[in-house]
């Protein structure tokens, strides 16, 4: 755990790694809360450095023996998430966050998987909102906010949340500046507005490190203000970043 306060999670590894396969040779000797911690910081330690299907694996078994674990429970459903299975990680959280209500972290991965699944919306809406109250500066659950805005329809809302989202530390980091700039571009255009997603899109393209999904969408945006050669224009320049993938040939 000192080199994880000393940010060094890959020497960390190494011994969280070293503890589990001893707790797991001595299990009828480890006590059962020790061997839930063991496996949850080895998971959250691989998930943390990239490795979220063996972090699932470890967190998963772990979790079966302990489902009373709030922090093991959170750290499972959270390494389902990030392995594209938001069904089963709402299904977990759904129990845990009964148990621990005034959890933020939980009730914004709960947000996550309402999102992912497109299911209780409403209630993920409301759980922001709570949420944005306590902290009200509070970037993610903003973000979170204007998605769930555009997926109830909830177009006004949703522009003026994202946009107070792009205004936040957010914006600094790429992968969050490519999510926010597709989704306030999806809902200039529901409004009739291909400018302004041009025009954001094009500011997105500076910084993103997905280029890819943003010219696919600016081609769209193009299409949508009758802009037809600056909308071949991105489209080709889709292409010409990766031009035998077989899904940007069929797109």
């Amino acid at each position: 755990q000192i080199y994880l306060e000393e940010d060094s999670p890959t020497q960390a590894l190494h011994c969280f790694r070293k503890a589990y396969s001893l707790s797991k040779s001595y299990s009828n000797i480890t006590p059962k809360k020790l061997q839930s911690q063991i496996a949850l910081l080895l998971g959250n330690t691989l998930d943390r450095l990239g490795h979220h299907l063996d972090a699932r694996s470890i967190l998963e078994e772990a979790y079966e023996q302990d489902k009373d674990q709030m922090e093991l429970a959170h750290a499972y459903a959270r390494s389902l998430l990030n392995t594209k299975s938001p069904v089963d990680a709402l299904s977990v959280l759904e129990k845990t966050r009964k148990k621990t209500l005034d959890s933020i972290e939980i009730n914004l991965d709960y947000a996550k998987a309402c999102l992912a699944t497109k299911s209780n919306l409403d209630e993920a809406k409301e759980t922001l909102m709570e949420i944005l109250e306590i902290h009200p500066d509070l970037a993610e659950a903003k973000a979170l906010l204007a998605e769930a805005y555009e997926a109830n329809q909830e177009f006004d809302s949703s522009l003026q949340v994202y946009k107070e989202a792009l205004d936040s530390h957010l914006r600094e980091n790429p992968d969050w500046l490519t999510r926010l700039s597709l989704g306030i571009s999806k809902v200039y255009l529901k409004k009739n507005q291909p400018e302004n997603a041009i025009a954001v899109l094009n500011s997105a393209l500076q910084n993103t490190n997905d280029e890819q999904e943003i010219l696919k969408f600016l081609s769209k945006a193009y299409h949508a203000a009758n802009l037809r050669e600056k909308a071949i224009w991105a489209a080709k320049s889709v292409l010409d970043l990766n031009p035998i993938d077989e899904k940007n040939l069929d797109w």
